[in-house]
């Protein structure tokens, strides 16, 4: 399976590179991971799949970053569109949808080579003081080392790993990732009755605790009650499965008022606001078709926008809302 992936790094606004992925990974649209690029390690966000590659022999991604998808098929979409229309790198586009805190970047280190003490091939002396204050530190961050080797440190830098006087080392950072809960699920076994005569106390126990619940029973449970070895057992044997459902901050559709709010009493200059909107919304041949609102921060002109949104959408008409770069 190969991956098309937009990549954290300053290319062309359509560009996307192709990755392998490895066995044991199985990738999804929206993921975030972790992929070579070059002599770095950077993020990227999967944007399709394919059992075909684009090019002959595809690196293969190096991990993921989260299990599931983050970003979804839409956002993904819409994202693509912002790269095409704003000319902007496609991962620049589609990280606007990914959660706080999860667009980070790998740390490299420096430390001395195997070279680092040759009397064959020694360094060049112009780095003789630089490779010193490594040697007395073993280990620098790479922006300050290339600091030392002074103009052109970046050239220098490659030019020294590549002799193998200093090593690189890439530190990938550890981001921040939602919380999942597991469940564990009884399979429809036929041939469970011969397995079961196989099972300790604990273990037939659980079995049984799974069994008499109705839907997945939570695995914090089960750890608690019957010992995380009788879980983990049964699950490694097939007799169980293992369910992971990530939790959400965002409370059930099913309980979100979805109706707008009508306990929010509006001002006089509001109520003369929406009034004048919502007559060119009713009458569209009205010769009065733009408004400009007036007032300071906090005198509500944007609950007069979404007022007249309401309106305009309970007409069946769409709506189309600008919002400046410094959010509200």
């Amino acid at each position: 399976m190969y991956a098309d992936i937009a990549v954290n790094a300053p290319i062309p606004y359509s560009r996307t590179f192709s990755y392998s992925l490895p066995e044991n990974c199985s990738g999804e649209i929206g993921q975030l991971v972790w992929v070579p690029f070059g002599s770095r390690t950077i993020q990227g966000i999967i944007v399709n799949l394919s059992d075909t590659s684009e090019v002959d022999h595809p690196r293969p991604i190096v991990s993921t970053i989260e299990p599931g998808q983050l970003v979804s098929s839409l956002q993904i979409t819409l994202g693509l569109w912002i790269s095409q229309y704003y000319l902007s790198p496609v991962f620049d586009a589609i990280s606007l949808f990914l959660p706080p805190g999860f667009k980070s970047k790998v740390r490299s280190e420096i430390s001395p080579g195997p070279q680092i003490k040759s009397s064959v091939h020694p360094p060049p002396a112009n780095y003789q003081s630089a490779i010193q204050v490594l040697v007395n530190k073993h280990r620098m961050k790479e922006q300050d080392f290339s600091k030392l080797l002074g103009s052109g440190g970046n050239t220098a830098l490659d030019q020294l790993i590549k002799t193998e006087h200093i090593q690189r080392h890439t530190i990938i950072p550890r981001s921040k990732t939602h919380t999942y809960d597991s469940y564990l699920i009884n399979p429809d076994y036929s041939q469970m009755d011969a397995i079961e005569d196989k099972l300790n106390n604990k273990q037939s126990d659980l079995l049984s605790a799974v069994r008499s619940q109705v839907g997945p029973y939570p695995t914090r449970i089960a750890n608690k009650e019957f010992g995380r070895s009788a879980a983990v057992n049964l699950v490694n044997r097939g007799i169980l499965g293992l369910e992971w459902v990530r939790q959400e901050n965002n409370p059930p559709s099913s309980q979100m008022n979805t109706g707008y709010p009508t306990d929010l009493i509006l001002t006089a200059e509001q109520e003369y606001s929406v009034a004048n909107i919502k007559q060119a919304i009713v009458n569209p041949h009205s010769h009065r078709r733009n408004f400009l609102l007036h007032g300071v921060t906090g005198s509500g002109k944007t609950e007069v926008y979404l007022r007249a949104m309401a309106q305009a959408l309970e007409r069946g008409h769409q709506i189309l809302y600008l919002l400046p770069e410094i959010s509200l």
